[in-house]
């Protein structure tokens, strides 16, 4: 788990939690920075990573934030668009308890993934004003958003880029100071836990019909993984390489809900549920998801460049092959061609593996730009 803690007076005070998402990444909810000096905003930050007690440091791993990016979109008011991404001011190590987590790609089924909890130091009680110093958990439902939305719950205002979770008599829900931090599945029998959805907002803390509101990482996948990449390639200098494959495109940009109170929800996750409603225990790693990407070098770009210029001039010489006329000379009588042309295997076989060439350059091209 991650605690994204702020410098106030004397002492870091815990006000969001994040998920890490790569060696020097971490996805948390935009509005943890709306209320925080824009000048002393990086400054004024650390990440705290592998705590379970966060009055006990002897395990865990400090990090400054180096940037942090919100959502392009991102509205405070009516928290359209809720994620952002700190970039760490360097590398994280990883270890049993400081773990990468798994996110959804964009087309990734949530159906199955029926078995949910939600994590986190955030008040255990709506009008509690500390938050908890051990790390707390819980066993939520997912809640389809047609339900959410229907009258006597949040009446239309959740969005498609929203997931819903909780229960519907209430009483467990995520609630100040667990914003940022995860809701994560997994299917009945699986064992990977995935990061579906970020802590957003809700009305109240465990109110009846209220669950809470999520941002889904699978609606905001491509840009999670196109900001990285891109950030990363601003750093020409270094000598790491980027942390994520770059997809075009962006997510995200939809209507946002109107008339919500935001709530400054807070946890983390690189690490599987704990069991019952308080934790109690270590947390176990959860494995990556996402894969280091490194960018060609020249030489590569160069044999890159060769080999599709190559490519191209074989597939022009086959297509002149198979629509040039043929001689009057091999026509036969009853107008059907000699063995002057291949045989009908022997064109198939040349057009798949041209085609597997093709391919291949394509893939290679989208993975290096």
């Amino acid at each position: 788990m991650i605690s994204i803690q702020q410098y106030k007076k004397s002492s870091y005070d815990h006000i969001c939690g994040g998920s890490i998402v790569g060696r020097q990444w971490v996805i948390t909810a935009a509005h943890c920075f709306k209320h925080i000096n824009r000048e002393k905003l990086t400054s004024s930050l650390r990440l705290v990573l592998g705590a379970f007690d966060l009055n006990d440091t002897s395990e865990v791993q400090y990090r400054s934030a180096r940037k942090i990016i919100q959502h392009e979109n991102y509205d405070p008011i009516v928290e359209r668009n809720d994620i952002a991404l700190i970039q760490l001011d360097r590398p994280i190590e990883f270890t049993e308890l400081v773990q990468p987590a798994c996110i959804p790609t964009a087309n990734a089924k949530h159906k199955r993934m029926t078995e949910c909890y939600i994590a986190g130091w955030g008040v255990k009680k709506e009008d509690d004003l500390d938050p908890a110093h051990i790390l707390q958990e819980a066993k939520v439902k997912r809640i389809p958003i047609k339900r959410c939305n229907s009258t006597g719950w949040y009446n239309g205002v959740v969005k498609k880029y929203n997931l819903c979770a909780g229960h519907e008599e209430g009483g467990i829900d995520t609630c100040q100071g667990d914003s940022g931090g995860p809701l994560m599945c997994k299917r009945k029998n699986g064992k990977i836990f995935t990061v579906i959805g970020i802590t957003s907002w809700g009305y109240g803390c465990g109110q009846m019909r209220s669950p809470g509101v999520y941002t889904s990482t699978k609606f905001f996948f491509k840009w999670i993984i196109s900001t990285i990449f891109n950030e990363e390639r601003k750093d020409e200098d270094k000598e790491t390489s980027p942390d994520q494959i770059s997809i075009p495109g962006k997510g995200g940009d939809s209507d946002p809900p109107s008339g919500i109170t935001e709530e400054n929800r807070i946890a983390e996750i690189s690490i599987t549920p704990l069991t019952g409603t308080t934790a109690n225990s270590e947390p176990t790693q959860n494995p990556t998801l996402l894969k280091q990407a490194k960018r060609p070098k020249p030489k590569k770009l160069k044999r890159f460049k060769k080999g599709s210029q190559t490519l191209k001039r074989r597939i022009k010489r086959f297509i002149q092959q198979q629509t040039q006329p043929v001689p009057p000379e091999h026509i036969g009588p009853d107008g059907i061609t000699d063995s002057l042309d291949p045989p009908k295997n022997e064109a198939s076989r040349k057009t798949e593996n041209l085609l597997k060439l093709l391919m291949t350059y394509t893939f290679k091209l989208l993975a290096w730009t």
